[in-house]
């Protein structure tokens, strides 16, 4: 028994993992509002989408990423004992290659920021559109969902991992 298959998807998806938290990197920094009521609306609705679009896509990685470390660890406990001790030391090595369990773990952090710097971003909208005597869309973007669709929480799959 081995993770051979296992490999070189996991290092490509832990990579794309890093690389998305790379390119957004820049919306987890504080972001500024204009005073000017209309230049507000217009940041706000530009902000809200963008966060929204790199909540989706960071979480999709995650679930990529994480989706092979459940094939690897359902794998590893339906192996017989004399093998685990193998497994658990090729999952060491793919882990120290790919760096999956740290890139899971700044994922989920960075998607704590994200999702504050959205409600951020909500609040400004809000704001403007009150102070723009703007109706507010309902069921549209102050009402959009930010939690994951399935609730997952990834420091629980990675605290059960018995490999870390």
């Amino acid at each position: 028994m081995s993770f051979h298959f296992y490999r070189k998807p996991m290092i490509a998806s832990a990579t794309a993992l890093a690389n998305l938290l790379k390119k957004y990197e820049c919306y987890g920094e504080n972001l500024v509002y204009p005073e000017n009521e209309e230049e507000l609306y217009e940041t706000a609705i530009a902000n809200t989408t963008l966060i929204t679009s790199a909540l989706t896509r960071i979480r999709t990685a995650v679930e990529n990423v994480q989706e092979k470390v459940n094939k690897m660890e359902d794998q590893y406990s339906n192996a017989k004992k004399s093998d685990q001790k193998d497994l658990i030391s090729e999952l060491h090595e793919i882990d120290k290659e790919s760096q999956y369990s740290q890139h899971l773990a700044s994922a989920e952090e960075f998607i704590h920021t994200l999702e504050g710097q959205l409600t951020d971003a909500k609040v400004n909208l809000g704001r403007a559109q009150r102070k723009l005597k703007l109706p507010s869309p309902s069921g549209g973007i102050e009402n959009a969902s930010i939690h994951s669709t399935n609730g997952s929480n990834w420091s629980y799959y990675l605290a059960k991992a018995p490999w870390l």
